[in-house]
């Protein structure tokens, strides 16, 4: 099957959360990075002439401290423009999935409008001199909440990793990959039927979890097939090359298999770091992230795959020099 991106003719740049973090620092003498502030001014200059744009991700849930003040900064390289939720992403990428495995396609367009709520071209059009962004400053409870999950969900890769990568290669390790969502489903669902068979309350992260595995992906699998199918055969489908080349899907299992598989322990931005790009990285034209996860996308070569240029500070340099012929 063909898969065909449509990319922006306004480049959508990403950025990581640490480079934003800089810039802030920067701006305010906290860093004296030289080159931070540099890049910063030519964002800034490029994106208030329409050639540019630095789309908001979800960047303000991984800083814990000045985030108002670090997301202001960050405003004038967004003009207030905002991905889709992560789940949004998902279900309109497994929708398109969903639409090619029903009527046997061999042709798949996926597109940056798909990104965006509203028009990406009208905005860049519009003349508005002010951006309005909310964020809120996160409470100390919360702050040391997603530390303490963070943790929990590294030191479990870990353990994960240390059994596994040893025994085995990356293509076995990415198949297992690859059948995560179908086997992860599966659990739920038996789950949910064990518990309310034995009338037994199912607590609300097992809620949390069976309706976003289970309860709405079903719901866009039976509006397309008009409900005359079952969840037998959305399984199936779950299974199936076809829902593999998922974009999300795709970029998530390589970089995973790739970590566990390799000898480095888990690191504890990698999980955020992988969420991220197999999100937007179909979506952009660029995106800077840190030296070992370039390294990575580079080679896997998903960086090709998906037409999009990866950048790290270390070859910032390389990166400012292209953005000035923006």
């Amino acid at each position: 099957m063909r898969v065909i991106f449509e990319k922006s003719q306004v480049p959508i740049m990403f950025l990581d959360t640490f480079l934003i973090i800089d810039f802030y620092k920067a701006i305010n003498g906290i860093n004296n990075d030289e080159r931070i502030q540099r890049l910063y001014n030519l964002l800034g200059e490029k994106v208030a002439q329409r050639k540019l744009i630095c789309p908001i991700a979800k960047q303000e849930e991984e800083i814990n401290e000045f985030v108002r003040e670090t997301m202001a900064i960050y405003l004038p390289l967004n003009l207030g423009v905002r991905f889709r939720t992560t789940f949004d992403l998902q279900m309109n990428q497994q929708r398109k999935m969903i639409e090619i495995y029903r009527n046997n396609g061999d042709e798949l367009r996926f597109s940056y409008k798909d990104a965006f709520k509203k028009d990406l071209m009208e905005t860049l059009k519009s003349e508005r001199q002010f951006f309005v962004s909310a964020v809120f400053e996160p409470a100390k409870e919360e702050i040391t909440e997603r530390e303490k999950v963070k943790s929990e969900n590294i030191a479990e890769l870990q353990t994960f990793k240390e059994s596994e990568h040893v025994h085995k290669d990356f293509e076995v390790q990415l198949q297992e990959e690859y059948t995560g969502t179908y086997q992860a489903t599966k659990y739920a669902i038996e789950l949910f039927a064990s518990k309310y068979e034995n009338k037994i309350d199912l607590t609300q992260k097992e809620i949390d979890q069976f309706t976003y595995l289970c309860v709405l992906p079903y719901k866009y699998w039976s509006d397309a097939y008009n409900q005359k199918t079952n969840l037998k055969n959305y399984l199936e489908f779950l299974l199936s090359d076809i829902y593999t080349q998922t974009p999300h899907i795709d970029i998530n299992c390589r970089l995973l298999a790739d970590i566990v598989t390799s000898p480095k322990e888990f690191q504890s931005g990698d999980t955020q770091d992988v969420s991220n790009i197999s999100l937007y990285l179909p979506y952009c034209n660029y995106m800077i992230t840190d030296r070992a996860l370039k390294n990575r996308v580079r080679r896997l070569h998903l960086d090709d795959k998906y037409q999009t240029k990866i950048y790290s500070m270390n070859d910032i340099e390389e990166l400012i020099k292209e953005i000035e012929l923006l």
